[in-house]
């Protein structure tokens, strides 16, 4: 077996907003589906972890089985989306506005709203401390964390925002949300037009769980296209979080 086919990070921001310790693992490029990168995946993860995202590029059926059978749980398989086609925009009247930060609240409380994202999908993680999490994030982002952000205004009122991640490789759309109250209204499609717009070079890219649908329509409509596809698995330490007396 090659070596080095997976690497493990600590997730230390994770840790400690959830209160448990967190981890992740990332397959290396070039590695060979089955049991044996199973083996090392689940090798590499430290005894004292309560908690290991692994994502296993969707192709690698043989690795997600040797996972499965050894306990991990499935979450979804996670689309990463890249922009390719330009799309007209039918302007709807939104105001939007590209700032660095944030002042206000108002952008909290999508972090009830989150349907689709690994930490509510694994029963075993206590509701209020994904909520938690997630509003730590919204929050963090907003003060300066993100590269920029994207506010949609609907009548001067903030109603939806993208926050980007710029790296080396790529912009990142991390988080794409838009408060209940204002939904259809064309906020998400007028946000990803003017930030696909005024983009430069470098590819454009936001990720979704297959079973966001309303997502998946959403960049689809924007002109983004499936890039990759890999299946989320969390794999637990003991005890899990259900045995825990967080809920």
């Amino acid at each position: 077996m090659p070596p080095h086919q997976a690497t493990h990070t600590p997730l230390l921001w994770d840790s400690k907003v959830l209160g448990f310790s967190c981890g992740a693992v990332t397959v290396q490029a070039g590695a060979r589906d089955g049991a044996s990168l199973a083996e090392e995946i689940i090798g590499i993860i430290p005894k004292n972890e309560t908690l290991t995202l692994a994502k296993i590029p969707a192709q690698y059926k043989n690795t997600t089985q040797a996972l499965l059978k050894a306990g991990a749980t499935f979450i979804d398989t996670e689309l990463t989306f890249q922009y390719t086609v330009a799309v007209a925009q039918v302007d709807p009247g939104i105001e939007v506005e590209i700032v660095k930060q944030f002042r206000g609240n108002d952008f909290e409380a999508l972090a009830s709203h989150i349907k689709y994202s690994r930490f509510f999908l694994d029963t075993d993680i206590p509701h209020k401390r994904a909520i938690n999490l997630w509003r730590h994030s919204i929050r963090n982002h907003c003060q300066g964390r993100a590269s920029v952000m994207a506010i949609g205004y609907h009548d001067s009122t903030p109603a939806g925002l993208v926050i980007v991640m710029d790296n080396e490789q790529a912009r990142e759309l991390y988080f794409v949300g838009v408060l209940p109250c204002f939904h259809r209204k064309g906020i998400a499609s007028a946000l990803l037009h003017t930030l696909t717009k005024a983009h430069s070079k470098k590819p454009i890219r936001v990720e979704a769980l297959a079973s966001n649908i309303p997502a998946i329509n959403l960049y689809c409509n924007a002109g983004f296209r499936i890039a990759t596809a890999s299946n989320v698995l969390h794999l637990w330490g003991s005890p899990k979080q259900s045995d825990l007396q967080y809920r």
